[in-house]
């Protein structure tokens, strides 16, 4: 599906308009490609932590809830890593022009829900577009109650993948290089999304003190590490002493995790809206 939705993205454009269509309306047709991978992420998350349960009835049944083997379990983070790729997370420079075109009318709601977050009323903002797509795949991997059963099964049986390596992995992903400028940015908005997701899932009971612990301790030993790196580009260095900063002030890190900047609306798949929408 990743592979769809590149091709997609590349073929992306004015042609996907209706004659007389305004070109505007690109920014409603733009959602469903970008988040085109949206079921696929839900599905593979569903692995980690995935328990495979038969039905059955009576004393005699020996029906009973098993582990996803640990081997499904690494191919299904692997691929809901490859997801929070910069280059996949990249909006192609092209397009934001397209997308950034004046609206001539009434704006309803349906059109407010179902499109990103912009920056101003025309202008499309690139990185929160590839923050949108990340956080669609942060809060499928760091659902409190999955890394709760995580890190029971890795408990259980170590070959399972267990929170250390999930954050762990996250956190590589804040500083892996990136061959130009352009993507560096999209890595720093990535990682943005990635420590503040991180934690918030580590100030959830939900997902148990085990999970908790291991989460606030790895983002406590990457702020540190932050402090004494070399940083070859000035853009990096502000970013990671920033957040090392945010992630050391606790007061300042609980009022961001309790406001709105804490986790970026995605705009709704399918059913679009409910009974009062």
């Amino acid at each position: 599906m990743m592979q769809v939705r590149a091709a997609a993205v590349a073929r992306f454009g004015p042609a996907a308009l209706a004659p007389g269509e305004p070109v505007a309306s690109l920014r409603r047709k733009f959602v469903p490609i970008w988040l085109v991978h949206r079921y696929q992420v839900e599905a593979a998350a569903k692995l980690l932590g995935g328990l495979t349960s038969e039905y059955a009835v009576g004393p005699a049944a020996a029906a009973q809830g098993a582990p996803v083997a640990p081997a499904e379990q690494k191919r299904a983070l692997d691929s809901l890593l490859a997801t929070l790729q910069p280059a996949v997370l990249d909006v192609p420079p092209a397009l934001v022009p397209q997308l950034s075109a004046g609206f001539s009318g009434d704006y309803d709601r349906q059109t407010e829900i179902e499109i990103m977050p912009m920056a101003g009323t025309a202008a499309f903002d690139p990185l929160v577009a590839g923050q949108v797509a990340a956080q669609q795949t942060l809060n499928a991997l760091l659902a409190p109650e999955r890394l709760a059963r995580m890190g029971e099964q890795h408990r259980a049986n170590p070959d399972s993948p267990g929170v250390d390596a999930v954050a762990g992995r996250l956190l590589a992903l804040t500083d892996a290089p990136q061959p130009s400028t352009r993507l560096a940015a999209v890595r720093r908005a990535l990682g943005t999304r990635i420590i503040v997701s991180l934690a918030k899932a580590a100030m959830s009971a939900e997902a148990g003190v085990d999970a908790t612990t291991r989460i606030d301790q790895a983002l406590h030993d990457w702020a540190e590490a932050q402090t004494g790196k070399r940083f070859a580009d000035p853009a990096d260095r502000a970013w990671a002493l920033s957040t090392a900063r945010l992630l050391k002030d606790r007061d300042a890190l609980k009022a961001l995790l309790a406001s709105d900047k804490a986790e970026l609306p995605i705009p709704p798949g399918m059913p679009i809206g409910d009974m009062q929408d």
